[in-house]
């Protein structure tokens, strides 16, 4: 029931979210309406890429006088926007700008990297994590074909968790934006933290990810029960604290502690009366 969960809120978030049409979009790595993937971006960019923008001299004099850009524009007041010519690259627009304009603080960014936000890179993230958890579970499957159900929910649990988070990040990101854009402001201390938030978020969800995945039968993917206590608190390596945990099936039993979780599985649910725990 846990996979259903996450998805049903995902579909709440992205089916009526009111910034659900960007989130998406962003999602899914597509430029928004009235761009393309040509268009670049012109503007002084300071340290870590603040951007300054540009007066309407240069903007005049970019338009006049660049042999690799055409269609020279205005951009959200104080930026400069353009299309990159098929055989021109970005350094070689920014060279030509910046011999134009004589100012070597300016910089020629693909429109892409300018109206995506934050939302596109963490999906890129997301799919690199997912591909390797999906090859490791392949894996793992063909190594012990009687937990496929184990590692699909495992996989599953994850992929969903995923898509959740990164709905939660995009939605709370416009709406900072869209404040900013009200003229609401954006403050430094709000936006650090909402980052600081959003990891302490990320953090507690994938330990509760790995905490129920732990957890669970590996041939049933029950939630494992009746939790019996044993060992030592003092004991460092001989008789550390442990806790068994049994599947109600009968499949077969986890003992958890500081170390490493060990599985062992029974033949019927009567051989667990016939081990020690």
């Amino acid at each position: 029931m846990i996979p259903l969960t996450w998805l049903a809120l995902a579909l709440a978030l992205g089916l009526f979210s009111p910034y659900a049409a960007t989130v998406n979009r962003e999602l899914l790595n597509r430029l928004p309406p009235g761009f393309s993937e040509d268009q670049v971006l012109i503007s002084r960019a300071m340290r870590r890429q603040v951007l300054l923008g540009l007066d309407v001299g240069a903007r005049e004099a970019v338009a006049r006088e660049s042999k690799t850009l055409t269609g020279v524009a205005t951009f959200q007041q104080k930026h400069v926007i353009a299309h990159l010519r098929p055989e021109a690259s970005l350094q070689q627009a920014t060279e030509e700008v910046r011999r134009i304009l004589g100012d070597r603080t300016v910089r020629v960014f693909p429109i892409r990297r300018i109206v995506l936000g934050d939302s596109s890179l963490l999906s890129i993230i997301w799919g690199a994590v997912l591909a390797f958890m999906f090859i490791r579970g392949v894996i793992m499957v063909v190594h012990e074909p009687r937990w496929w159900r184990y590692r699909l929910y495992e996989f599953a649990n994850l992929a969903l968790m995923a898509l959740l988070l990164t709905l939660v990040f995009g939605n709370v990101n416009e709406a900072l934006e869209a404040a900013d854009r009200d003229g609401h402001g954006l403050s430094l201390s709000a936006t650090a933290i909402w980052g600081l938030g959003y990891l302490v978020l990320l953090g507690g969800a994938l330990w509760w990810w790995r905490w129920d995945v732990r957890t669970r039968c590996r041939q049933c993917v029950q939630a494992l029960g009746l939790p019996l206590a044993g060992g030592e608190e003092g004991s460092m390596l001989l008789d550390t604290p442990r806790v068994e945990r049994v599947c109600f099936q009968g499949h077969g039993a986890l003992t958890m502690d500081r170390w490493h979780d060990d599985w062992r599985g029974y033949k019927d649910m009567w051989d667990a009366f016939s081990r020690p725990s």
